[in-house]
């Protein structure tokens, strides 16, 4: 074979992977999704009272004056007894501790309020309430996450029958779908985020990250790693993997859910959305070179990860060589037949997560169906441009991770 043909071939098989990767990671997440459906398909109990382990839940706030009495008010509201509430404003300037203690007062369900005066970021917040907690088991949420009754005891029972996991993250369900942004990110957490997680899972026993805004930690474990890092961007996907590293999992609990507001301007949700690329390319970094001495599931993830790293950078190249010739390389060369392939596996996902989600709590949610053909690319695009900014500030230096008010979208 020449020279020329091996050319030919190369930039043919990388076509292949840039045009079908995206399809084939589609279907892996739905029959993960779907398999792990089946296996814990069997009648949800709430845990027995007289069996209740101690739970500690945090709620880290900065600016958080409109929505934190909502969230309290569904945490006092849990079908589980023995737990507190642990309330920490972290240098608010604004009447959020004001309305800690309207919370405190009208719940008075064994609330703790903290007031810290100085803006440590939510990690430092998190840590100084961890210093103090004897709980058996500390939950995790955040100012804008509504819990449903049963989630507390859910998650409780997911740890309690499963020593080898560290800690158990909820499903978050979108609240506020006013404004197309809004509803596609609805899409993104009804489908890819639920699926992903269930399929990592079922194939790995273990997921990417637990969720910032509903996890359950085994308290000794993560006091074990040192609580959360304050350097860290994503103080989330950051402990997962510390507990990782010390042989222990993270699991997923889909029935376990809490509705959530998402950013409505562009400007916020890319600001977020580069900023959980950023976490996970770190971990990706300190790992990757680690990956012969891993256990299958931290294999699997961590392959995860540089596929679709490698996806993005070559169809990067391809959209830069766009942008300057005016035509697609070869090895993208957008046809119809491809075209239709992307409509028809995303209307795939669409009608499967709604079909397993028909006896569910997250019920189901037909009438979005008609943006769901410009989902895909929404989801494909959003991976691109917030992992190329992330690499771009791979290498950035911090001392200490301070946050601002989140975009909560508006409120009514």
């Amino acid at each position: 074979m020449n020279l020329f043909a091996k050319k030919r071939k190369g930039k043919i098989m990388i076509g292949i992977f840039e045009l079908y990767y995206p399809i084939l990671m589609s279907f892996i997440w739905i029959f993960g999704s779907i398999y792990l459906t089946v296996r814990k398909k069997k009648q949800v109990e709430v845990a027995d009272p007289a069996s209740e382990p101690t739970v500690d839940i945090f709620m880290a706030c900065h600016n958080e004056e409109d929505l934190l009495y909502q969230s309290v008010k569904s945490l006092s509201n849990q079908n589980y007894q023995n737990y507190r509430i642990v309330l920490i404003d972290d240098g608010s300037d604004d009447k959020t501790f004001e309305q800690m203690e309207l919370a405190k007062h009208d719940f008075d369900s064994q609330i703790e309020l903290i007031k810290l005066n100085v803006n440590g970021g939510k990690s430092h917040a998190l840590n100084t309430a961890l210093n103090t907690s004897q709980a058996e088991f500390v939950l995790c949420v955040d100012a804008d996450s509504i819990l449903n009754e049963n989630t507390l005891a859910l998650m409780v029972r997911e740890l309690a029958t499963k020593p080898d996991l560290a800690a158990a993250t909820g499903r978050p369900m979108v609240l506020n779908k006013n404004k197309l942004i809004a509803k596609l990110q609805f899409i993104e957490y009804f489908l890819n985020i639920d699926f992903i997680k269930r399929a990592q899972y079922y194939f790995g026993g273990l997921i990417l990250t637990v969720s910032g805004v509903l996890t359950l930690y085994r308290s000794e474990t993560l006091k074990k790693v040192g609580g959360w890092n304050e350097q860290a961007l994503t103080e989330d996907i950051d402990v997962t993997w510390k507990f990782y590293d010390l042989g222990f999992n993270c699991g997923y609990v889909p029935e376990a859910l809490c509705y959530i507001r998402v950013p409505e301007t562009v400007k916020g949700f890319l600001r977020q959305r580069i900023r959980w690329a950023r976490g996970g390319l770190e971990v990706w970094h300190d790992h990757i070179f680690k990956l012969p001495s891993l256990s299958f599931g931290r294999r699997w993830l961590l392959l995860d990860m540089t596929l679709s790293y490698l996806w993005i950078f070559l169809v990067s190249l391809s959209l830069l060589s766009l942008a300057i010739n005016y035509q697609f390389l070869d090895n993208l060369n957008l046809r119809l037949d491809t075209f239709c392939a992307y409509y028809v596996v995303t209307i795939l996902f669409y009608i499967t997560a709604n079909l397993m989600n028909k006896h569910s709590v997250a019920k189901q949610h037909w009438k979005l169906l008609g943006i769901v053909p410009i989902y895909f690319f929404f989801y494909w695009l959003n991976n691109i441009i917030s992992t190329v900014a992330a690499f771009y500030h791979l290498f950035d230096r911090r001392e200490q991770v301070s946050w601002r008010s989140s975009d909560r979208g508006r409120l009514q």
